[in-house]
């Protein structure tokens, strides 16, 4: 049997949606900048599984440049070692891109 209360305030509402946004410089990045964003190292020493590590970054800023009127465009390229691993990615601002035009 449950008990039903009457009376209790619904809290905020908790939005992760744009967490994420504030760990990069997406909103502070300008048509033509670039960031380097290293690959991350996981709590047993080994690196980030290189798909994982650009699905978070690509699912980031495509949420937040689809957020934006006109959209604000990324894109990205691994970035190697001299041993040839991947060892993060570039992200440079592409020009914004207005669908309404």
């Amino acid at each position: 049997m449950y008990k039903i209360d009457k009376n209790i305030p619904l809290p905020e509402k908790e939005s992760n949606y744009n967490k994420s946004n504030d760990k990069y410089p997406w909103k502070m990045m300008g048509v033509g900048d670039s960031v380097k964003i290293n690959i991350g190292t996981l709590d047993d020493g080994s690196k980030e599984d290189v798909i994982k590590f650009r699905s978070r970054l690509t699912s980031s800023y495509r949420r937040f440049g689809n957020s934006k009127m006109p959209i604000r465009r990324f894109t990205y390229r691994y970035l190697k070692s001299p041993t040839g691993e991947i060892d993060g990615l570039r992200v440079w601002r592409k020009a914004d891109f207005d669908p309404h035009s």
